[in-house]
């Protein structure tokens, strides 16, 4: 939630890469507390409503995969089955979380802006 007088620009207003740039912290603490999330919970803490999740969240991972980075956003899980939805490529998640929890996510100098997030 914006508190009054915040620079935080609402998701509708975002492009998705800029809503990519907007999830990617949050994954990285998750990563970190080798926690999953769930879309609603990730809509909670973004602004972006779970169903419009899909594009930006795209974005972050073909970001890791250019990367050569796990797969960060199978962290994301619906909370009927706790997996990544439908329209996650990937082919194992439990491995992939895994893989996930383990990366060092803090190793590097910098992390990504709404500009690594562009359409390739």
């Amino acid at each position: 939630m914006m508190e009054s007088g915040s620079s935080e620009k609402p998701y509708k207003t975002m492009t998705l890469a800029e809503q990519a740039e907007k999830i990617w912290p949050i994954l990285i603490i998750y990563a970190k507390q080798q926690e999953l999330l769930s879309y609603t919970t990730l809509a909670y803490l973004t602004g972006i409503p779970a169903h419009l999740q899909a594009k930006p969240l795209g974005r972050v991972l073909r970001y890791c995969l250019n990367q050569k980075y796990p797969p960060l956003t199978a962290l994301v899980v619906n909370l009927a089955e706790g997996i990544p939805g439908e329209l996650y490529p990937g082919n194992d998640p439990y491995k992939e979380q895994c893989q996930v929890f383990v990366f060092d996510w803090f190793k590097f100098d910098r992390i990504p802006t709404s500009t690594d997030f562009t359409q390739d």
